[in-house]
Parts: structure tokens; sequence; C-alpha cells
């Protein structure tokens, strides 16, 4: 892969990553001030409630464009025409077919979960504005794969950071210029979808032109090829839902709808984060996906180990800063809550980082599962331990007082367990490695897990953050440090010295 063009990549989904965490972090608290946090746990439910569905619609889309990807990689343009075209026809055919559900869920949503009277109107018009925004970008996993295809991520990246910035202020002029309403949060990821579809189409005309959108390439065996293997993808994204899809919707029939309001204010850091590391780790997928299409074993595993590595790199140091610092982020973030409140949210946040910490260096191996097509396994394993997390939370919630931490603890201990005992071997077996091969790096990630968390501990401790300046030039001071400290572990110590006799090296040319 061209270096030139990885860095490209991986800059501009950096970029993309804060820019989305930029707008998440300085809006939350705007709408926790301004409508409560028992409004907020309902737009995270809005969130979720729609990647419900998505169970369904990733069988058609989760692996187009790994079929595009090698189609046009072998110069397969008609083929790979047949997959577009065929994936696009019929997803706007299925989100025609999902308006009367959805808008029948919307109508009748008191129905099916707590609400307070006085925010019900709200809550559903928010809600119908949610299932409109999904439907009508449910196509745009189509028109995205152009980007892959072709390695431009840094397109698409640019095309997220327009999309957050036409959401924020959508956002801001509504609750600046009118009264304050919850639906406001549904018209603007309207809008924000509405720009990434503009940007997506442009995107497909300009990088794939030789791939062609046309009912003449639409033919029923792309739809049966795209199933066989993405049912796998719809019953992963199944586990994925019992794991934790659930837990808003599980805390607010069992528990309550101002504790589910907590959790979703706890939700959202981690969340942002999670898609950090999922945007660092797809910048790989499209070179990884490359190598396996030229059929160069060498190459393809170097590539999985080396995402591995930036991934660990790149991802670990915010996660553990916000484990060590995030109490004091949350007493300037969200200031409207309780002292009571804060330390709560700190540890429910806490509670649904925790698998994260690790699968900062194992991620890039669920794409290996995706390339070779071998999600069967993985996929069955996933369900049963996810399906073992609803049961056991369930359990806990009617015979403890753990309440809303059960909710967020349990499926991050189960997580943690597969993380070690299954995903490294399988992803080994699936491109016939010795099974070792994967732990290497990942121990490399569990020593230097356990050197920031020390290094961060003790600068909390020593240096209190009691206002937004102090907190800010704590965690800069202690991010360059920890990523000294993550090089030199994951990549070992000559990394570092390399890279500074390299920038050396420039300097002196110019």
């Amino acid at each position: 892969m061209n270096k030139k063009r990885m860095s490209y990549n991986v800059i501009a989904q950096i970029i993309s990553a804060l820019c989305a965490a930029a707008v998440s972090v300085f809006l939350t608290p705007f709408i926790v001030k301004n409508l409560g946090q028992e409004s907020y746990g309902f737009v995270g439910l809005a969130n979720n409630f729609t990647s419900y569905i998505t169970m369904f619609t990733i069988a058609l889309n989760g692996m187009l464009s790994r079929y595009v990807t090698i189609e046009y990689t072998k110069k397969n343009y008609e083929e790979a025409s047949g997959y577009f075209s065929t994936a696009f026809i019929t997803e706007v055919i299925l989100a025609i077919i999902l308006v009367f559900p959805l808008g029948f869920i919307s109508a009748k949503l008191d129905v099916f979960l707590n609400i307070s009277p006085e925010i019900v109107g709200d809550v559903k018009i928010l809600w119908a504005l949610m299932f409109f925004a999904f439907l009508a970008g449910l196509a745009n996993e189509s028109l995205g794969s152009s980007a892959f295809a072709t390695n431009r991520v840094d397109i698409k990246a640019t095309i997220t950071i327009s999309m957050n910035i036409v959401r924020a202020l959508v956002l801001l002029v509504s609750f600046l210029f009118f009264t304050p309403q919850m639906w406001y949060v549904g018209l603007a990821t309207i809008a924000g979808n509405l720009t990434t579809i503009i940007g997506n189409y442009w995107c497909k005309k300009k990088l794939l032109p030789e791939v062609k959108i046309s009912r003449k390439y639409y033919n029923k065996k792309y739809i049966k090829q795209l199933l066989v293997v993405g049912v796998w993808n719809s019953l992963n994204r199944l586990q994925q839902v019992l794991y934790t899809g659930l837990d808003l919707l599980l805390t607010n029939l069992f528990v309550d709808s101002v504790q589910m309001g907590l959790l979703s204010v706890a939700k959202t850091i981690p969340m942002q984060i999670s898609n950090f590391i999922s945007t660092i780790s797809a910048t790989f997928d499209p070179s990884m996906t490359i190598a396996y299409g030229e059929g160069n074993k060498q190459k393809f595993l170097d590539q999985t180990i080396l995402a591995m590595k930036m991934c660990g790199l790149l991802c670990s140091v915010p996660i553990i800063g916000f484990v060590c610092f995030g109490r004091s982020f949350y007493s300037l973030w969200v200031d409207s809550l309780s002292p009571e409140d804060i330390l709560k949210v700190h540890i429910l946040s806490v509670l649904t980082l925790l698998p994260q910490v690790f699968s900062v260096y194992i991620y890039p191996l669920y794409t290996v599962n995706n390339i070779t097509c071998k999600l069967k396994v993985p996929v069955l394993v996933s369900l049963g331990i996810g399906v073992a997390n609803i049961a056991i939370v369930y359990i806990l919630l009617q015979t403890t007082d753990l309440g809303v931490y059960a909710v967020a603890g349990v499926s991050s201990v189960l997580w943690i367990i597969r993380i070690f005992t299954f995903v490294p071997i399988y992803a080994a077996m699936n491109i016939q490695v010795k099974k070792r091969t994967f732990y290497k790096p990942l121990l490399r990630g569990v020593c230097n897990v356990a050197a920031l968390i020390a290094v961060f501990s003790l600068i909390n401790h020593f240096v209190p953050c009691r206002n937004w300046l102090t907190l800010g030039v704590t965690c800069v001071g202690a991010g360059i440090l920890g990523y000294l400290i993550s090089s030199v572990i994951i990549f070992g110590p000559k990394t570092p010295v390399r890279a500074a006799r390299s920038v050396l090296a420039k300097i002196k040319r110019k």
C-alpha cells in the first residue's frame, strides 16, 4: 500500500472522528441542560432502535464493499456494477416497505415504553424523524463502498466531517432561536444524512465511473451471493444488540427512564471512542482487502499485524486517558448533574469502556473474518454469549440491587473473555497461521494498558483538574507522554528514535 495514501487516510479519519466527538461533546450538555437527562435518554434509545433495524439491512450491504472491491481490483467492472446496482435498488425498495411498520411504532411508542406524560408528544415526533433519517440514508452503504473500493477513505472522512458540521449547525440554530424541543435532534439527523447521501453520490461518480447503477445490472444472483455471507453479518449485529444495544431499553423497562437518561449520558463519550476505534481500524480495511484480493498471504498478514499495532497505538491513549481523567471531565462537562449522578455516570462510562481497552488491539481481526467470508463460527459464539448476557442481566436485575450497573457491567466482562479466548485464535485459523500469531501484539497491548493506567493515575492524583484549562493542559501533556510510552511498548524502543531521526533529516533538507 502507498505509504503516503495510508498517511492521508489515517489523518483524514482521525480528523473525522475528532470532529464527530467534538460535536457530541459540545451538544450533549447543551441538550441535557435544555431538555433534561430523561429526554436525552430517549435520544440515545432512538439511535439504538435504528441499529436494531440494521440487523436486517446489513445482511444485504454488509459484504458489498468486499465484493465490489475485489471485482474492481480485477477490473471486472460489469460484475462490480451488478453487485452495486442490485444492492442499491434493493435497499430503496426495502426503505419503502419499512415506512409503514416504523410509522406505526412511532405513533404507539407510549404503549411500548415508559415515557413521562409531559414529553410523550415530543418523543414520538423525535422517533418519527429519526426513522425517516434512517430510511433516507439506507442506500448510503452502497454509495459509500466507492471510497472503500478505491482506498480513498480520506474522501469518505471529509463527507463525515461535513455531515457532523451540518448536524451541529441545525441543532444550534434550532435551540438558540426557537423553544427547545427534543425533535430538533431528529431534524438535525435528517440534515446530516442528506449531506452524506449527496457526498457519497458525488464520490461514486468521481471514483467509480466504470461501475454503473442501472436496472439492467440488477440480478437476483447477486442478492443471493450477498445474503449467503451477509446473513452472518446480520447475526453478528444481533449479538452486538444483545451485548450492549438493549441496555437503554432494559433500563427503561426494568429500572426507570431517569436512570436510562444517566446511562445514555454515560455512553456518549464511550460511543465516540468506539466510533474512533472503528474509524481507525477501517482505514486499514481497503489495504487488507486488496492484499487478500491479490492472493498475497504474507502481505495480507503484514497488513493485519500493522493494523493491530496502529489501532492500539492511536486508540489506547484516549481510552485510558478518559478512564483516569473521566470524573474531572464529567464534573465540568455536565455540571447540571449532582455530584452523586456525576460519580454514577463516570462509573457507568468505565464499565462501558472496559472491552474497548483491549479491543483496540484486535479490532482488525474482525475484518479478517469478513474478508475471508468465515463468519459462521464467530457469530454463533458471540450470539451465544449475547444471549447469556441478557439472561444474566435479567437475573441480576430481579435478584440484586445493582440496577443499571448490572446492565453496563455484565456485557463488558463477557466481551473481555471473548477477546482473550477466541478472537485471536480464530483469525489465525482463518488464514492458516500459528494460533499464537496474533497474541504477541495483543500481549504487548496488555503491557501498554498497565503502563498507561499507572502513569495517568499518578498524574491525576498529583494534578487536580478543577477547570477546563487545567484539564486540557494536563490531558495534552499526559497524551504526549502516553503516545511515547505506547510507541516504545507496541513497536519497540527503536521506533521513536527512528521517527525523530526521520523528522530531523527532513528539517535539515529544508
